[in-house]
This record gives C-alpha cells, structure tokens and sequence, in this order.
C-alpha cells in the first residue's frame, strides 16, 4: 500500500500497463475541456491525437499526417487543443482501429509521417496482446490505406 501526499491542485493518474502492448489504462477523469472526439496536441509539438472517452477509459491516438487529418471533413486545425504535456499524458494510447464497414482490426505502427498496419486475425490474437475492445477507433478507408500492410498478428 502507497501513500502519497498532494499539496497542490493538479491533474495525475495511477496507470497500470496492461499485457505487453504499452497500453494503458487510466482510472482518472479526463480534463473538463477535453471532450470525447477533440483534438489535443502537447504544446510545442506537431502530433495531433484525436480523443476517445469510454466510460472510465480515455484514448488518444496519433493522427498520421495533414493528408489524413485533411481527409477528414470535419476535422479542422482551428479545434486543436494545445495542452500541456502532463494533459496528454492522461490519455493512454491507443494503436488499434478497424474502418467503417470492415470488421477487421489493425495494430497501426505510426513511424514519422508514414506506417505499417497489422491485421490481428483472430480475437485471441488481440486478447493475447493484451489490447482493449474500447480502444479501437473508427477510421475511414482513406485514412486506413495511409498505412502500408505490414505480417499479419495471429
């Protein structure tokens, strides 16, 4: 058992990693300006990430690059939050998404302004991963194919 003393107003979080994966779960409630679907970006950085809240859970994950944000209508630059780092680090990371219409589920592996995506075959390959159903994001097809398709995860 932990004790640990605040003397000041701040946000934090008890993150515990679950499975090998890096993902992370966060018991914390996200910042009252940070709503579900907003777009955050820490101060100074280029990143972009777009928020998921699921019940207790909050996501974030990485935009690839202004061609995919663009592809997105209703995204737009204007409605990125920028925050700082302690904020972003609030929201665990999330790599795992399938496209509208498709029930397949990739691991995205975002390296610079390009990607590789994964298909994880079989439900037993994502729970082995240790990866979280409420973490995958709804991409579209566009957004999907800026990826190029890397071995399969079984």
């Amino acid at each position: 058992k932990a004790i640990c003393r605040i003397k000041h107003l701040s946000y934090f979080a008890i993150v515990a990693a679950v499975g090998n994966t890096g993902v992370v779960s966060s018991a914390v409630s996200s910042p009252p300006d940070i709503q579900d679907g907003d777009l955050i970006r820490a101060k100074g950085d280029i990143d972009v990430y777009i928020v998921k809240l699921s019940d207790k859970k909050q996501f974030r994950r990485l935009i690839l690059n202004p061609s995919v944000f663009k592809n997105y209508g209703h995204l737009k630059w204007e409605n990125v939050k920028d925050v700082g780092l302690e904020i972003i680090d609030l929201f665990a990371i999330s790599d795992v998404v399938r496209s509208v219409g498709d029930t397949r589920v990739y691991k995205l592996t975002p390296s610079g302004d390009i990607g590789k995506k994964q298909w994880v075959k079989t439900a037993d390959a994502f729970s082995k991963r240790g990866y979280d159903w409420d973490a995958v994001y709804e991409i579209n097809v566009f957004d999907r194919n800026s990826y190029t398709l890397a071995e399969s995860l079984e």
